[in-house]
């Protein structure tokens, strides 16, 4: 190092000098991290050697250089000389304020750096306030931020979620604003709104929305986006009466947004509308809102029109040739599928994980067992994919549809992946399919105490098994373990879009809708009737998606499909009735499962059983 330091090199010489300013540079750097580790009265000493050849070499602008000096003098309990220090650096960062303020922090010296900084600007503000929250002073990062804006410092974006990214300190700025009763900056109100919804507290983001003078379509945005996250996708749209009301431009962000919360719900015909709105706002020749028109209509089962969606994209890009893949093997349209994959590839479009995870659904769902395991293992050997939990889900399935369900289970104990309950949930599924019961203890003991012990389906599923095999014992044994851990299974719900509003029906509805009513028991007489064989289970009457298919056959016009859509799959019986039915009622009904569509005409069903 002494020679390196020592050793002329001409000024001309560039390429000698910046060789040896690396050289120097690397060496410093770990010899001010070794002297850090390893605090005491000499390393102070050793610290202050090596500024000199710091200086020499022509280092002393090297920023991180400096803060691994500042480090040095903080971590060692040289206050003192990490301030003096820290005041001579020509450029500071969020790293070298947040060392300075763990060291006064770490000698309870906080306030004394905060005042003793001159005119603070945006960065040093956001710097304490993040430094004070990393040491986990709420309180006081809280009211840093209030002095902040008492001072008219303006935020920017790294404030914002330092200071929202606990939700406590949301709840705390949110009441100092009422208190205070001052308006709500634009950029600050907006924050809140991100943090409240994105945190399940809609009710409190609607409120911001509420007090806030000035609102602008990222205000909107956020919110109908952090309701897509949670599920609420009929709350998401509603957001556009807001946006209406404060005559505010949609965007390509807010209408792709809108776009996914019409795909969520299945609604066709609000779709078609934000479609309207796309063409005649020029937004045509945006992937973002063309990529989720083409998600649009493949969750509502009209592959036409997604294919159409899809040929109306200039460039179409990853995200649209997947979601475009996913669209028709989830519609059962798998042949198709396989070769817009082809034709991915011959456009030479970048492939990534969630293509092969569409493509292993297609497989699975078009029980093409060898394709995809082709699929699976060219992944990582061909294409550099290190497959994913979600891809060995499909693995299994595929493997339990086929019937291998040792190889679904060898896969499940052989991932590098600790299991999580969806994948018991979709063995359970193919060995509740195949007639296959696994060994009670076992499976009980993996599904109910190893993963998850308050997710209800689960029991439900291993209940429905073991009664399905004739072990009611078991059935019993489960049913009862989950009345005394107090779980109670998720609704299910069916909704359909008639003339643009949204009719909900959950099961078990015979009270309040007797048109409906008789008119399940007309269809049911008739069944008998016409000698087809039908199995009348009273449990099973008047579930949600017997209720919906009715009101469908009342409601929508005959040239018109019936759609409708479920928050769970399809139970065997419903299945069995809606081919039933389309026996004898010309109509083609499409139903929307959580995991693909059926769609029923003439008595046949496109899952084949599955």
């Amino acid at each position: 190092m002494k020679l390196l330091l020592t050793t002329r090199v001409s000024p001309h010489n560039s390429n000698v000098v910046e060789s040896r300013c690396y050289v120097v540079k690397q060496f410093l750097t770990l010899f001010l991290h070794g002297a850090s580790e390893n605090c005491n009265s000499q390393s102070l000493k050793e610290g202050a050697c090596v500024h000199c050849p710091i200086i020499k070499v022509g280092l002393q602008h090297d920023l991180y250089l400096n803060n691994n000096l500042l480090s040095l003098y903080a971590k060692c309990f040289g206050v003192r000389h990490a301030r003096h220090f820290f005041d001579e650096m020509p450029h500071r960062d969020v790293v070298s304020w947040t060392t300075l303020l763990s060291a006064h922090t770490r000698n309870k010296h906080h306030f004394k750096l905060f005042r003793g900084i001159a005119l603070p600007n945006v960065i040093s503000w956001t710097s304490l306030i993040a430094g004070f929250a990393e040491h986990g002073l709420v309180e006081e990062s809280f009211w840093l931020f209030a002095e902040m804006q008492a001072a008219e410092v303006q935020p920017n974006s790294f404030t914002l979620s330092t200071i929202l990214g606990n939700l406590l300190l949301t709840k705390k700025l949110h009441g100092h604003i009422i208190k205070s009763k001052a308006d709500i900056d634009m950029a600050v109100g907006n924050a809140l709104v991100d943090a409240y919804a994105g945190g399940g507290m809609t009710d409190e983001a609607w409120a911001v929305i509420g007090m806030m003078n000035h609102r602008d379509i990222i205000t909107n945005t956020t919110l109908a986006a952090r309701l897509n996250q949670q599920g609420d996708h009929q709350m998401a749209l509603k957001v556009i009466t807001h946006i209406c009301n404060d005559e505010v431009k949609m965007d390509e962000f807010s209408l792709a947004s809108f776009i996914s919360a019409a795909a969520g719900l299945g609604t066709m015909e609000t779709g078609k509308l934000l479609h309207c709105y796309s063409f005649k706002s020029g937004f045509g020749r945006c992937n973002l809102a063309s990529n989720s028109l083409v998600h649009l209509y493949s969750k509502c089962g009209s592959m036409f029109n997604a294919c159409r969606a899809f040929k109306d994209i200039t460039e179409p890009d990853t995200v649209s040739w997947n979601v475009l893949i996913s669209g028709l093997a989830s519609n059962g349209h798998i042949s198709e599928a396989l070769s817009a994959f082809d034709d991915m590839r011959l456009a030479r479009v970048k492939l990534d994980s969630f293509t092969f995870l569409s493509l292993i659904f297609a497989c699975s769902q078009g029980s093409l067992l060898n394709l995809g395991l082709d699929y699976f293992y060219s992944m990582e050997k061909t294409y550099h994919i290190t497959p994913k939990l979600d891809h060995h889900v499909c693995l299994v399935d595929l493997l339990s549809r086929g019937g291998r369900l040792e190889e679904a289970m060898g896969v499940i104990e052989t991932m590098p992946f600790k299991p999580d309950s969806v994948i018991y949930k979709t063995l359970l599924n193919a060995c509740n399919a195949h007639g296959n019961v696994p060994p009670e203890e076992d499976m009980a003991r993996r599904c109910i105490v190893e993963l998850d012990p308050c997710d209800p389906a689960i029991y439900l599923l291993l209940a429905s098994l073991y009664d399905n095999a004739g072990l009611s014992v078991f059935s019993d044994k489960i049913l009862k373990l989950m009345r005394e851990r107090g779980l109670r299974s998720r609704p299910r719900q069916c909704w359909m879009e008639v003339k643009s509003k949204i009719y909900l029906f959950s099961g078990r509805e015979k009270i309040g809708k007797n048109e409906i009513n008789e008119k399940l028991e007309f269809l049911i007489t008739e069944i008998k009737n016409k000698g087809y064989p039908y199995q009348e289970n009273e449990d099973k009457l008047y579930h949600s998606e017997q209720l919906a298919l009715v009101f469908g056959v009342l409601s929508v016009p005959t040239s018109a499909p019936i759609r409708k859509n479920k928050n769970s799959l399809i139970c065997t019986h419903c299945h069995s009735f809606i081919m039933l039915v389309t026996q004898f009622v010309d109509r083609e009904i499409i139903v929307r499962d959580r995991k693909r569509f059926h769609f029923f005409k003439d008595g046949q069903c496109s899952c084949r059983g599955h």
